[in-house]
């Protein structure tokens, strides 16, 4: 196989990315209606670490507020934490010790790139994938701690489930999604919009399908074939994506992201959240590096 070739082509598709976001950013928009909703129940699952507490709140309000499906259970996945256990009561979510959902732990983990331990950032990754054995719905939203809802969303409609697309591009979680399944992603968006829909039997085929390649577990795969060079070099959301697009042809819709990028000191309360951004964007994230210095 020609590496070099691969990546070459891989590149090309300029045009074509630009067509979607003319598609999906400016077209598509003024056809989705607004008002949508579904009956197909869902679960959710937010990973979560001590920093993004002070908006987690603000994330599961947003949650049973704006996602237009029956919500049956909210999972938190998290350390053993006092704080974060509280708020799970507080919110009636259910606490799950990320500790119980893989085989390994953070600390079976050795991911350090130029001295920074990036173990606990793939570990909240392979988390969002082994859930699947802890939810009971057949579709599960996962949705990172740091970004909350302000106007209304499905993620399957009738018998397509919506993904996301944004702007994001990053090579090295291609490089990966090669290394892992043998061939580079032919969509030219990405799927990385810090929420995705899951669904079980599809996820189901993407681990078994890296496995029979791999001839070992998808979670020891993913960690062995990590580039150290790079402190991002796996996704999650991107890999998961692709496989479904790849593979299940005619099951999916397309939709922009939409999404603001606020500072920490931007943080409101919900509603005023929704009156400000919402016209224009579906999500807000408030990420803990986009914090102003003081």
């Amino acid at each position: 196989m020609n590496t070099s070739s691969n990546k070459l082509r891989y590149r090309l598709p300029y045009f074509k990315r630009k067509w979607y976001f003319l598609y999906l950013k400016r077209l598509k928009p003024l056809l989705i209606s607004q008002n949508q909703s579904s009956d197909i129940p869902i679960d959710v699952v937010i990973p979560v670490i001590k920093r993004d507490l002070v908006i987690l709140p603000l994330v599961i309000d947003s949650i049973r507020k704006y996602i237009a499906h029956p919500v049956k259970e909210i999972f938190l996945v998290a350390s053993n934490d006092s704080d974060i256990k509280n708020i799970c009561n507080l919110k009636k979510c259910r606490y799950i010790n990320e500790n119980s959902v893989l085989p390994i732990i953070k600390r079976d983990i050795d991911y350090v790139v130029r001295g920074m331990d990036r173990s606990g950032w793939i570990f909240q990754q392979l988390l969002k994938l082994g859930m699947d054995r802890m939810c009971n719905q057949e579709h599960y939203l996962v949705v990172d701690a740091d970004t909350i809802f302000i106007r209304h969303q499905v993620f399957k409609n009738k018998d397509k489930t919506i993904f996301n697309c944004s702007d994001e591009y990053h090579m090295p979680y291609f490089e990966t999604f090669n290394n892992l399944l043998g061939y580079y992603p032919k969509f030219p968006l990405s799927f990385v919009s810090h929420h995705i829909l899951f669904e079980k039997k599809k996820l189901d085929s993407l681990k078994r399908k890296i496995e029979k390649i791999s001839n070992n577990n998808w979670y020891s795969t993913i960690i062995y074939n990590l580039d150290n060079l790079n402190i991002s070099s796996f996704s999650e959301f991107e890999t998961y994506g692709n496989f479904v697009i790849d593979n299940y042809k005619f099951t999916f819709d397309l939709e922009y992201w939409f999404n603001l990028s606020l500072t920490r000191n931007m943080i409101d309360d919900l509603d005023s959240l929704s009156v400000k951004y919402s016209q224009f964007y579906k999500t807000v994230s408030l990420h803990h590096h986009n914090t102003v210095q003081m």
